[in-house]
């Protein structure tokens, strides 16, 4: 590790120090805020004087301190989101590299499939007197599983991450488009392994 790399990872949690610092006070701020408030609210009811001078610009702070709290969450769930997508993939990234890789034809796995129906509407403004046209929409939900018994004699069942195609619809391509795969597992626990069906939305 070079010492720019340790001065940038320093900067990056003084920078997050530095956030929280702000948001916490932007907290506190905008409860007190509101506590002043409600209680300039009952002043004005009281018809005291002066109170107006005072009370636009406390709207205006818990506006903008509304606005930044706001601004805030928003970047920092992204970044939360940002973070589990880079994870999930480095989690891909490490099995496919590290892991044991075992080859499955396709023609030996298991298709399990859910199948419904969802209706919406459409809405025409030629005349309000018009019933809206209900649309029906067929929905599909498929895995895929593939027992493989391993060289100690153990035996596991694979199961794949859910797939928005029919029984059909993964016959076919299983059938004409491609017909092997592979399963990484992890050495160490079996339980953690990666089901690489990608392909499919791919074509």
């Amino acid at each position: 590790m070079t010492i720019i790399s340790v001065l940038q990872q320093k900067l990056q949690s003084l920078y997050h120090e530095i956030e929280d610092l702000v948001y916490n006070l932007l907290v506190y701020s905008l409860l007190i805020s509101i506590l002043i408030w409600l209680f300039t609210t009952i002043l004005l009811f009281t018809k005291q004087k002066g109170v107006w001078g005072f009370y636009i610009p406390l709207n205006a702070f818990m506006a903008f301190n509304m606005v930044t709290i706001y601004f805030i969450e928003k970047k920092r769930n992204k970044e939360n989101f940002a973070i589990v997508e880079e994870d999930e993939l480095s989690s891909v990234k490490y099995l496919k590299k590290n892991g044991l890789r075992i080859k499955v034809k396709l023609s030996d796995c298991k298709i399990s499939s859910n199948s419904w129906q969802e209706e919406s509407s459409k809405k025409y403004t030629r005349s309000f007197l018009e019933k809206p046209e209900v649309v029906i929409h067929h929905r599909f939900s498929s895995s895929v599983s593939y027992h493989h018994v391993f060289k100690d004699g153990t035996a596991k069942l694979f199961t794949s991450y859910m797939i928005d195609k029919s029984h059909e619809e993964l016959a076919f391509i299983f059938t004409f488009v491609q017909k092997e795969t592979y399963i990484y597992v992890n050495r160490q626990n079996h339980e953690d392994y990666f089901f690489d069906l990608d392909f499919i939305y791919e074509n």
